[in-house]
C-alpha cells in the first residue's frame, strides 16, 4: 500500500471532571495534561500573556480585530476565488463581535494558543478578502476550570452580548451549555467537538468528529484487513464516566462487526505513568490487539512500557501527539492510530494551500489540527454573517445565526478537497456533529505515515 508522510500536531484537550477538588483534565477536546510542553507554548509570545478579569475570574485577553496588510493581497485574491467577492454583501464595513473561550493558560494552554493562532489568521484573511472586521473577545478558562469558564461564558452573553463564540474542551465538558442556551449564543467547538455526551445540545455544534467513537468501526475494519487471523482484544480505557457509559459499548459493536472478541478490559486513572500492573494482566490475557483508548501523555508512557513487555500484539490508538512520541521514543513505532488528520505537509486543495502557506509565514511553524479547525470555523462564521445580511437580519442575534446554519448545514472545509476545490462538511441536525476525512496511520521515526482511509462504517481504502 502506498504510504504518504505528513506532519500533524494532533492534540485532544481533555475536558474537566465535575469534581472541582480534583481539577483534572479529561479527554474530549479535546483531547491534555501537557505540563512543561504547554508552559513552553505559554511563553512563546508576548501577545499571549493574560491578566485576570475581576468580574468573572476568567482571564480577559485583548480583543483581536486584525487589519489587512499589503502581503495579504495575493491571499485575498485566492480567497475571493473560493468564497466569492468581498464588499457590503460579504460584510465589508461591518464589525462583528465574536467570542473566543479557550484554554489560554494552565496545563492545556497549547490547545488554546494554537486555536487562537488559527482564529487570528482567519480574521486577517477575511478582512483582506473584503469581509467584516471580526473582533474576537478572548476569554481564558484556565485549562478547563468550570467555575471560571461559566463566569466567562456569562460575561460573553450578558455583558458583551456576543451572538457567536468559539470554544474548546467540549464546552468545558458541557459546563457552559446552560449559559449558551440562556443567552442563545451560537457555539462552535473545533477542538473537542460535542463528545458523545453533548450531542444535540441547544446552540452547541461540534466541527470535529466524535473521538474515539466515530473511529472504532474504521479502526477494527483496518485491523481485520491487515490482520486476518487476529481475534482477541484487550481494551484500555481511562476511568472517565463518558467512556464507561457509552464509548465502551460503541467499541464493542465494532469488534463484533469485524469478528473480534474482547477478552479483557483495563481501566486506569487519568494521568497514569506506571502501567506495570496493568501490563502484567494484559500479558496474561494474550491478546492479538490492544484497543488503547488513552490520550497524551498517558499513551506515550503506555507505549514505552509496552515495547519492553514482551507482549506480541498490535496496539490501535486514536490520536498522535508529539509529546507522546517524545515520551515513547522508538516504542511509538509499534502504534497504529485512527484519527481525523489535517495533513499540513500535503495540502490538496486551493484553500488548504492558502492556509498552510500563510500559517507558516505568519507563525514560523506548521499548521496543526487545532489551528486548522479554528481557522475554518471562523470562515464558517463569516458564511453565516453573509447569510444573515442577505436577509437583512440582525447579526447580534444568535437565533438568526443558528437559523442560517440549520437552513443550509453544508460548509467548506480544509479536509478532503481536490486540486480544484475545497472539501465540504455537513452538520447532522440531530447530533450537531460532522463527518470529515478519517485516516489510519503508523508512526515511523517519531512521525506519522498514512496507511489508509477509513469511514464510520468500517470501509477501508488506499490513502
Amino acid at each position: 500500500m502506498e504510504e504518504r508522510n505528513y506532519w500533524d500536531e494532533k492534540f485532544w484537550p481533555r475536558v474537566v471532571e465535575r469534581r472541582l477538588s480534583r481539577r483534572r483534565l479529561i479527554h474530549l477536546s479535546a483531547l491534555g495534561a501537557l505540563g512543561g510542553l504547554a508552559a513552553a507554548y505559554v511563553g512563546c509570545s508576548s501577545n499571549e500573556k493574560t491578566t485576570a478579569s475581576p468580574t468573572s475570574k476568567a482571564t480577559s485577553v485583548p480583543t483581536s480585530a486584525a487589519t489587512a496588510t499589503p502581503a495579504a493581497t495575493g491571499v485575498a485574491a485566492a480567497l475571493n476565488q473560493i468564497f466569492g467577492p468581498g464588499g457590503p454583501a460579504a460584510g465589508q464595513g461591518v464589525t462583528f463581535k465574536l467570542g473566543g473561550l479557550l484554554a489560554l493558560s494552565g496545563a492545556g494552554s497549547f490547545y488554546g494558543i494554537t486555536a487562537r493562532k488559527g482564529i487570528d489568521l482567519a480574521v486577517k484573511h477575511i478582512k483582506a478578502a473584503g469581509g467584516p472586521d471580526i473582533a474576537v473577545s478572548y476569554k481564558d478558562h484556565q485549562s478547563g476550570d468550570p467555575t471560571v469558564g461559566v463566569s466567562a461564558a456569562r460575561e460573553l452573553g450578558a455583558t458583551e452580548k456576543v451572538s457567536a463564540t468559539q470554544v474548546d474542551y467540549a464546552a468545558l465538558d458541557g459546563a457552559i451549555l446552560p449559559i449558551v442556551d440562556q443567552f442563545k449564543i451560537l457555539t462552535l467547538d473545533g477542538s473537542g467537538g460535542t463528545t458523545i455526551a453533548h450531542t444535540g445540545a441547544p446552540y452547541f455544534w461540534g466541527t470535529r468528529m466524535i473521538t474515539p467513537d466515530n473511529f472504532f468501526a474504521g479502526a477494527f475494519g483496518y485491523l481485520r484487513q491487515q490482520l486476518p487471523n487476529a481475534k482477541n482484544v484487550v481494551s484500555l480505557y481511562w476511568d472517565v464516566p463518558v467512556l464507561k457509559d457509552k464509548t465502551k459499548g460503541i467499541a464493542k459493536q465494532a469488534m463484533d462487526k469485524f469478528g473480534f472478541t474482547q477478552v479483557g478490559e483495563e481501566t486506569v486513572t487519568l494521568g497514569t505513568n506506571d502501567f506495570s500492573a496493568t501490563m502484567a494482566r494484559v500479558k496474561d490475557a494474550n491478546p492479538d490487539v490492544i484497543n488503547m483508548v488513552l490520550y497524551t501523555p498517558d499513551a506515550g508512557y503506555f507505549m514505552k512500557q509496552f515495547a519492553l513487555s514482551g507482549i506480541n500484539a498490535q496496539v490501535m490508538g486514536y490520536e498522535y501527539t508529539t509529546d507522546s512520541a517524545q515520551i515513547a521514543g522508538d516504542a511509538y513505532n509499534k502504534l497504529w492510530f485512527a484519527a481525523e488528520i489535517f495533513d499540513a505537509a500535503n495540502p490538496t486543495d486551493p484553500w488548504s494551500k492558502v492556509f498552510v502557506e500563510s500559517f507558516q509565514q505568519e507563525y514560523g511553524e506548521p499548521a496543526s489540527f487545532y489551528s486548522a479547525n479554528n481557522y475554518e470555523d471562523t470562515f464558517l462564521i463569516w458564511e453565516l454573517i453573509k447569510r444573515v445580511l442577505a436577509k437583512n437580519g440582525d447579526l447580534t442575534s444568535g437565533e438568526q445565526m443558528q437559523a442560517a446554519l440549520i437552513e443550509n448545514p453544508t460548509f467548506k472545509t480544509l479536509y478532503g478537497g481536490s486540486s480544484s476545490a475545497p472539501g465540504t462538511m455537513t452538520f447532522d441536525l440531530t447530533t450537531h456533529t460532522v463527518i470529515k476525512e478519517m485516516l489510519v496511520a503508523s508512526v515511523q521515526g517519531g512521525k506519522p505515515v498514512v496507511l489508509g482511509k477509513i469511514d464510520e462504517n468500517g470501509n477501508v481504502t488506499a490513502p
